[in-house]
């Protein structure tokens, strides 16, 4: 329950960072993948993360 609990505080952190327009952006997007915006905002974030490795170190497997 404790990581659910700081999970649920850095998404507040960080949705309080967020304009309206980009709230409603990724709540759109999510609903359009067919999946609550957690999961969507998590999958998206992993993603950009191993785009990001393999580009820092070609071919090293992630």
């Amino acid at each position: 329950m404790t990581d659910q609990n700081e999970s649920m505080n850095g998404w507040i952190r960080i949705a309080l960072r967020m304009t309206p327009e980009q709230r409603d952006l990724l709540r759109r997007a999510a609903e359009v993948a067919g999946m609550p915006v957690s999961t969507f905002v998590l999958r998206s974030a992993c993603q950009e993360a191993d785009l990001l490795l393999s580009e820092q170190q070609p071919g090293v497997p992630v």
